[in-house]
């Protein structure tokens, strides 16, 4: 089975080896018969080739917006198996229950390192799309009256 991702320079993209890899050790390879396709926005994406037989979705997202970018709403078959997506606006255009609108698989990151909570200073924190990082001139100027930094 497949690990299908964006492979682009994108963090939350990037961690999809890391999360799966981890949880589910010595699962994948590079025969795409099957795919399973974790984290991003990248339902509309990933199509697979003619030799997929059947896709597994895991805390994917579909992102509605320019198809150019995010893709376009793909028909769910036989085939396909979603076992969660990443939210309720994900789960509403592909006409899944509200029981598969999960969270984002970034979030079993914290399930792989011992980490210990640590005291916060912030109301908030900000944390901008790499897409955005051309707006750094507005995010220097929002942010501070916003009570980030």
């Amino acid at each position: 089975m497949k690990l299908t991702y964006h492979e682009g320079r994108n963090f939350g993209d990037a961690l999809n080896p890391l999360v799966f890899h981890a949880l589910f050790p010595g699962m994948f390879d590079q025969d795409d018969t099957e795919q399973f396709i974790g984290i991003g926005s990248i339902i509309g994406l990933k199509r697979g080739s003619d030799r997929t037989r059947r896709r597994i979705y895991f805390s994917s997202g579909f992102a509605a917006g320019d198809p150019g970018t995010y893709g376009v709403l793909p028909d769910l078959g036989p085939n396909d198996d979603v076992v969660c997506v990443r939210g309720p606006l994900t789960a509403k255009p592909l006409g899944l229950p509200e029981g598969k609108a999960i969270d984002d698989g970034a979030i079993l990151v914290r399930h792989l390192f011992h980490l210990r909570p640590t005291p916060t200073t912030m109301p908030c924190a900000y944390m901008p799309h790499v897409g955005s990082f051309h707006f750094t001139a507005i995010g220097k100027d929002c942010c501070p009256r916003r009570a980030l930094s």
